[in-house]
């Protein structure tokens, strides 16, 4: 995964924006430098994200 691009991934669906889902985030912190990817609805990560999603998720 490259750590850099992890903000840019579009979220698929936009629910968060009308309370109609919970708005999420992924946070990896490597080497001291920090990496956040966009925010996207619960259940719903960018497709890049998913199998990263579901492992933190279990």
């Amino acid at each position: 995964m490259n750590l850099d691009k992890l903000s840019s991934y579009t979220a698929p669906t936009t629910g968060r924006f009308s309370d109609s889902a919970l708005s999420s985030v992924i946070i990896i912190t490597h080497k001291g430098k920090t990496y956040q990817s966009s925010g996207f609805d619960a259940g719903a990560p960018p497709k890049e994200l998913e199998a990263l999603y579901l492992l933190l998720k279990k």
